[in-house]
């Protein structure tokens, strides 16, 4: 039987109702991608957790997110594992805001 162990620092943005764009910080974009377009000010952020600190269930979580006149730029960096299995990505984004709005 395979357990998937891994889950995202920002899923627990969504049950807290944070589907606004009023709550937009560095790591509201591994859940919303939407949120990056909101961001007005560099963000970074670093998180990491030793689940039931076991050595093989590490997780690592960083963000930067950079805003432009052009448009919104981040790149997460996911690490997840130990020295003999692990899994790691690098996902850039780009955001633009099409249609700005007052409602948050």
């Amino acid at each position: 039987m395979a357990q998937s162990l891994k889950r995202l620092v920002a899923a627990a943005y969504i049950g807290l109702g944070a589907n606004s764009t009023g709550h937009t910080d560095a790591f509201s974009i591994a859940a919303k991608q939407a949120a990056l377009a909101q961001i007005k000010n560099p963000a970074m952020g670093v998180y990491r957790e030793k689940r039931f600190l076991l050595k093989t269930a590490n997780m690592h979580l960083s963000t930067i997110a950079l805003p432009s006149a052009k448009g919104n730029f981040a790149l997460q960096v996911d690490y997840f594992g130990y020295k003999n299995y692990n899994e790691s990505q690098v996902i850039p984004w780009l955001s633009f805001l099409i249609m700005p709005t007052g409602i948050s």
